[in-house]
C-alpha cells in the first residue's frame, strides 16, 4: 500500500546521461574489435552460441517486462519517475515487493542480456560499471531522499532488498 507525501522537494542526485548506453558501447567495442578473440561465452560452433543467444533474448524479454511493469506502477500511482520531481507516494507493491529498485534491476539485467546476445563476456561485463554506478552513487541518494520523505521507508528497506535476494 502506498503512502502519500505532501512536501514538494525532489531527490537531489545527478545522474550521468545515457550511462547505460555508454556501458553497452564500452562492452561492444572490445567484442567488435575481437580483443582476446571477443571473449566468447560459448565457443563458435553449431549449438553453443545459439543457446547463449537464446538465453540472452529470453533474459532481455524478461527485463523489458520487468521495466514496463515497474513503470506502470508509477503511472498507476500517479507519481513521477524523474528525479527532478517530488515523489508523491511510496510504491511497495508489484515488482517493488521483491526489489526496491526493479527499474535498475531491469537496466542492469538488460545490459547483461545484450552481452549474452553478443555471446561475449565483454558484453556481460559491461553491466558491472552500471551496477556499481547505480549501487554506490544513485541508489544511496534516492534512499536518503525516501527515508526523509516517507518515515515508513526504513521499514520497507527491511522488507524488500535493494536489488534481488541478498544484494
Amino acid at each position: 500500500t502506498p503512502s502519500a507525501a505532501s512536501d514538494d522537494t525532489a531527490c537531489q542526485v545527478d545522474i550521468f546521461p545515457n550511462v547505460d548506453f555508454i556501458c553497452l558501447v564500452a562492452g561492444a567495442i572490445p567484442w567488435y574489435k575481437e580483443l582476446a578473440g571477443g571473449l566468447p561465452i560459448a565457443p563458435h560452433g553449431r549449438v553453443g552460441p545459439a543457446v547463449v543467444r537464446a538465453a540472452g533474448c529470453a533474459l532481455l524479454a524478461g527485463n523489458l517486462w520487468l521495466r514496463m511493469t515497474s513503470l506502470d506502477c508509477f503511472v498507476e500511482k500517479k507519481t513521477p519517475v524523474a528525479h527532478h520531481q517530488a515523489a508523491r507516494v511510496m510504491i511497495t507493491d508489484g515488482p517493488f515487493e521483491y526489489s526496491r529498485n526493479p527499474t535498475y534491476v531491469s537496466m542492469v539485467g538488460a545490459l547483461g542480456a545484450f552481452g549474452l546476445i553478443m555471446n561475449s563476456w565483454w558484453g556481460v561485463a559491461s553491466a558491472a560499471p552500471l551496477f556499481a554506478y547505480l549501487h554506490f552513487h544513485v541508489i544511496p541518494a534516492e534512499e536518503a531522499y525516501m527515508r526523509n520523505r516517507f518515515p515508513e521507508f526504513a521499514e520497507y528497506m527491511q522488507a524488500a532488498p535493494r536489488w534481488l535476494g541478498p544484494l
